[in-house]
């Protein structure tokens, strides 16, 4: 019975995410004091900016009073603070499935994450630190991590935790903390109570969820505490004022709110070379905040940000932040140093684009920057004019393909400025895309076989590229996709399959036509003996032998044997059909479809023949009779 030739898709549907998957987004939704991303494999660390991408791969660090917000792109999430490294691990979305899976490693610090809800059972959203894993399905956290200890809060939903390298997990549950140290063997287990209760102790005082004010009143229904809402790890300079204007400790009733103020930017001491100067930090989203007397919108998690021009010339400023709730007031000041560059227009790029998608060979790299200065575009030199304007080209291959990183870099005077662009190389291109794809067909050339499947391997230089095998076999057609250095198996029809298979990349680059004829021949063979009509079979009342060894004295007897390989192309299907036996080796000719015919000599006495039929795959069948001369 004729099939069309099927892939066996059973390892796809197993890894289907895995197949589906592509690469998740998220952003840099929010930037407070110095903050730095690294690409994956990339040694240079760079300046984190408002709206910049972060991909699989990247490392995000924020330094002393700093903090990072990151959001993916189903809304969940992450705030990296200070003096923290995370990496972006695994960052996977499926939008067909609606499924995803992401891994968040925080290396050192605290990092806090409002991770939504997983629709799919199939969707994972973990936490990896030295020394613990959290898996999540839609929850408030909060992770510090500190040399050799995990503390985890969680502040809603239910968190999997478990030891680092182990599979017995316990789940923790809303105004719950976690500690996990690799000395201790037990994973320790306190309630929010108990830490409110040992305020002043080792490892005492709220826990903080900056979540708070998106999702309502904190989980466990009591009234907000400054540090619930804004217990930001900062500020370690604040000067605390009382309604008296005397420094001091701040006293308040036992249960008010404290006020809290902290300055994520700038930081002391900082130098800037625009004449702009951002103010940012955390205070109660109730407190009044001005800056140099001027004052600065606060948000309903009480984040604040003011920012106001210098004059354009080099000078030192004092900036004086102020919050006042309640007869309270707290003051900080920070130093700022403003230092214009000598060329404002020190590196000015005009090609390429940021997420330009280049569909040619090579990427034209043009600018302006200043006169005497050095230009390279990812390290090759590009021709600087003496006016400062600079032209060049860098030329890219099919191992570019899918996102590219471009930096160029202006070097004058022994200082040093830097653009980044995040482009993307057309693999549909010819001009870029060249790698012709090979086919690895196993039994090119074979006639026959006894396996239903065979593999067939595609191969190609581009990475990631989506390659197409056409296939048509007893006229009809097939197209599969699949991806370099992956073996597919193909399912044969019974009997003669007359085959073509070529494959094609996105680009148009075709391998050569494999073309032939594959006998799939899942037997058995079944021998059945027409003549002799009996076996034994006994003739009798024949001449005497005249002597032994006289030919003379041999009687020719017909042999007939039916041969059934089980699909009806015999003869098309048998290799040979032979009788041996008293010194004779007989090839039978094939009669019809299915009869096998020949003459063989035998003796006075007993002959004995063996009939063996061996099919185009190899496969051997046999079958004795005897001959009895009286």
């Amino acid at each position: 019975m004729k099939r069309m030739i099927l892939l066996c898709i059973g390892i796809s549907l197993l890894n289907g995410f895995a197949a589906a998957a592509e690469e998740a987004r998220a952003r840099i939704t929010q930037v407070g004091g110095t903050v730095e991303v690294r690409a994956k494999g990339v040694a240079v660390w760079r300046m984190a900016r408002l709206g910049m991408p972060v991909k699989e791969g990247w490392d995000v660090r924020a330094y002393v009073e700093a903090e990072a917000e990151v959001t993916f792109e189903n809304g969940t999430k992450l705030i990296i603070g200070e003096n923290s490294i995370v990496t972006l691990s695994r960052l996977k979305s499926d939008v067909k499935a609606s499924t995803s899976q992401s891994t968040v490693k925080v290396l050192t610090g605290k990092v806090w994450a409002n991770v939504k809800k997983l629709t799919s059972t199939q969707s994972e959203f973990e936490f990896e630190t030295p020394t613990a894993v959290a898996s999540i399905r839609g929850t408030r956290l909060g992770i510090d991590v500190v040399k050799r200890r995990t503390v985890i809060d969680v502040y809603d939903g239910v968190v999997a935790v478990r030891r680092r390298g182990e599979t017995a997990s316990i789940n923790a549950t809303a105004n719950s903390r976690v500690i996990i140290d690799r000395d201790e063997r037990e994973l320790q287990v306190i309630d929010f109570k108990e830490i409110r209760g040992a305020q002043g102790q080792q490892g005492g005082g709220v826990p903080r969820d900056p979540f708070a004010d998106e999702e309502g009143a904190p989980s466990d229904g009591s009234t907000p505490s400054p540090a619930d809402s804004t217990g930001i790890p900062f500020g370690s300079d604040t000067v605390v004022t009382d309604t008296a204007g005397q420094q001091g400790s701040a006293a308040e009733p036992e249960g008010a709110r404290r006020l809290i103020l902290s300055v994520s930017a700038p930081a002391e001491g900082a130098r800037i070379t625009e004449p702009l100067i951002q103010v940012t930090g955390n205070t109660l989203p109730d407190a009044k905040v001005f800056v140099n007397d001027m004052q600065a919108a606060v948000g309903r998690d009480g984040a604040f940000s003011y920012r106001f021009p210098v004059p354009d010339e080099p000078n030192t400023y004092t900036i004086e932040i102020r919050a006042e709730y309640g007869g309270s007031e707290r003051v900080l000041q920070r130093n700022v140093a403003y230092d214009p560059p000598t060329d404002k227009e020190l590196l000015e790029c005009f090609s390429p684009l940021d997420g330009q998608l280049i569909k040619t060979r090579t990427i034209r790299v043009s600018g302006k920057t200043a006169k005497g200065a050095a230009v390279t575009a990812n390290g090759v030199p590009v021709s600087v004019a003496a006016n400062g304007i600079f032209n060049g080209e860098l030329v890219v291959s099919e191992r570019d393909i899918g996102d590219y990183q471009l930096e160029i870099i202006a070097r004058s005077q022994g200082e040093e400025l830097a653009r980044s662009f995040n482009l993307k190389i057309d693999g549909t291109s010819p001009q870029i895309n060249t790698s012709v794809p090979l086919c690895l067909f196993s039994l090119q050339g074979q006639q026959a076989t006894m396996q239903r499947t065979v593999p067939l391997q595609v191969l190609d230089r581009t990475p990631g590229e989506e390659l197409t095998i056409k296939i048509i076999n007893n006229g009809s057609a097939e197209r599969i996709t699949s991806e370099p250095g992956r073996t597919e198996q193909l399912l044969l029809n019974e009997g003669a399959n007359d085959y073509s298979i070529q494959v094609v990349d996105r680009a148009g680059n075709s391998s050569p036509v494999i073309r032939g004829r594959l006998y799939y021949l899942p037997g058995p063979l079944i021998i059945l003996l027409h003549e002799p009509s009996s076996n034994p079979m006994i003739y009798e009342g024949l001449p005497p032998v005249l002597h032994p060894g006289n030919r003379g004295a041999e009687e020719s007897i017909d042999v007939e044997v039916e041969i059934d390989d089980g699909i009806g192309n015999v003869p098309q299907s048998i290799h040979y059909c032979r009788v041996t036996g008293n010194g004779q080796t007989i090839q039978l000719r094939n009669n019809n479809d299915y009869m096998y015919v020949g003459k063989v000599n035998v003796r006075r006495g007993s002959n004995q023949f063996t009939i063996q039929v061996e099919d185009l795959s190899g496969r051997l069948e046999t079958l004795r009779f005897e001959v009895i001369l009286r």
